[in-house]
């Protein structure tokens, strides 16, 4: 795996702001203990001479107050800035960029009443400057000062749909609604946000609906029709994630249609619905698995797109006899060969369109490929993973046997043949419960727009702390073996 080399520079560069290089700890749940704090940078790029806002948002114990916030930031060719907050729990400060160009680096601290203090759990930096200076751009990377950070981290690369985004700079306001508003709004990442890097690539992409039939559908070959693909995809074999954000509300978004470099996933989501983007990060990072119920019919992804001629997928070299320069529809060696292209044909000095990189028809059943699954084959199995969930130190949902209801089953799952003996059961619901909605299903459930907004439930939860685990474990040099041993 690749590391940007402006992250190497910046652990040696600010060694006060970031935890030591010695040991690694062990994986373990006091995120998920008060005196809590997180915090955020705003805007996600910013040029030079021109305002950032940080804001560090506080969380202690039941009896507890908050004593003091504080941020301290570092930018490029200057001392450490700080800023005190006393008796609150939100703390903000604006600070205005210099002149020069890098890497900023800030975290935050509370103090409570009890004299008991939390931290961030790693540092975080973003670029200031040119934004082309840095590839691939740090939107919000976690640092914590050790050259091993990368292997524990996970990395999501955010791709520009270039026929849906006019610019760089509305897709970056649009992932920062998506970062703050959608994954860290859920307690479930927000007190993990210390193995999380967001950057973005200056590549264009390209994404298509699940039901297109297409190969780049949900963001699985962005690169495809790019004559320097293989220069993009190397570029983005560094990351665990890679997401391509659309403006197409029209478009069903889905996740791990294929796997990139290394075993990456990768995604679609509509750039304006942090849920939708939050549900399929789900999919893609944990391998969470959908808990809402649609036919067989519904779920098939069909073709609704293929070219206006059979010729249009075959190119042609106009002005030459070789044969084979022109092929019947259908592909193949032309065993008579003419001087001429037929008028739908392009040039082969042109790449090919998409609709004529066709994808095989898709149907996925309802399952997990989480160590710890969020949906379930009978009743004994749901009720066994909520009395696990309940008593798991990062689970901060409650979970309750009771809550274990059949999504779909016997001879009803999707996907599957017709009278499969097969049941699928789920465990999560909103917490708490939106009014008149006690059955209201979680995030990974059908969005909706009741209150409180949609999150992971505790079968979820359980899931991503698992998959945290692991990534933490195998980073500071565990076996497979040994993470799962610990994690599970």
């Amino acid at each position: 795996m690749k590391i940007a080399s402006a992250l190497e520079r910046v652990a040696v560069l600010v060694p006060m702001l970031l935890a030591g290089c010695g040991t690694v700890p062990e994986f373990d749940y006091r995120r998920h203990q008060p005196p809590r704090v997180s915090v955020t940078h705003s805007p996600l790029v910013q040029g030079l001479g021109l305002p950032v806002e940080l804001v560090a948002r506080a969380e202690v114990a039941e009896g507890s107050d908050v004593a003091e916030v504080r941020i301290t930031l570092t930018l490029p060719g200057r001392s450490a800035t700080e800023r005190v907050c006393e008796g609150t729990a939100e703390c903000r400060m604006t600070v205005i960029t210099g002149a020069r160009q890098g890497l900023a680096v800030y975290r935050a601290s509370v103090l409570d009443s009890e004299g008991r203090r939390g931290e961030t759990g790693a540092a975080y930096t973003f670029w200031v400057g040119d934004p082309e200076a840095a590839v691939p751009l740090p939107l919000r990377v976690a640092l914590d000062g050790d050259r091993d950070n990368r292997a524990r981290r996970v990395d999501v690369l955010l791709v520009r749909d270039s026929d849906s985004y006019a610019s760089d700079v509305q897709l970056w306001q649009d992932a920062e609604r998506l970062i703050y508003r959608g994954l860290l709004a859920d307690p479930t990442y927000r007190w993990r946000d210390h193995q999380l890097g967001f950057y973005y690539t200056f590549r264009p992409g390209i994404t298509r609906d699940y039901h297109s039939g297409l190969q780049v559908r949900c963001g699985q070959d962005p690169w495809l029709t790019d004559p320097e693909r293989e220069a993009a995809e190397d570029a983005a074999e560094f990351a665990d994630v890679v997401a391509v954000l659309h403006r197409n509300p029209g478009y069903r978004d889905c996740s791990g249609l294929g796997a990139g470099a290394g075993g990456q996933t990768r995604f679609s989501a509509d750039g304006a619905s942090p849920e939708v983007f939050h549900h399929e990060f789900g999919h893609a990072f944990a391998g969470l698995s959908d808990e809402y119920f649609e036919s067989t019919e519904d779920r098939r992804s069909r073709s609704d797109d293929a070219p206006a001629s059979p010729w249009a997928c075959i190119c042609c070299d106009d002005g030459t006899d070789t044969p084979g320069d022109v092929g019947p529809p259908g592909g193949g060696i032309d065993p008579d060969p003419i001087d001429a292209c037929h008028p739908d044909q392009p040039p082969c000095s042109e790449t090919l369109p998409l609709e004529c990189h066709t994808a095989d028809p898709f149907c996925p059943p309802l399952g997990s490929t989480c160590a710890h699954s969020n949906v379930f084959p009978s009743r004994d199995d749901c009720e066994a993973a909520a009395v696990a969930a309940a008593a798991h130190p990062g689970v901060e949902v409650a979970a309750a046997a009771e809550d274990c209801r059949r999504l779909c089953g016997p001879g009803n799952c999707p996907c599957l043949p017709p009278g499969d003996p097969t049941e699928i059961w789920i465990l999560d619901r909103r917490e708490p419960p939106p009014a008149g909605s006690f059955l209201s299903d979680d995030l990974m459930g059908r969005h909706d727009l009741n209150t409180p907004r949609e999150r992971h439930g505790p079968a979820c939860q359980r899931c991503t702390e698992a998959t945290f685990c692991r990534y933490w474990e195998l980073g500071r040099g565990r076996t497979p073996v040994e993470a799962d041993a610990h994690c599970l």
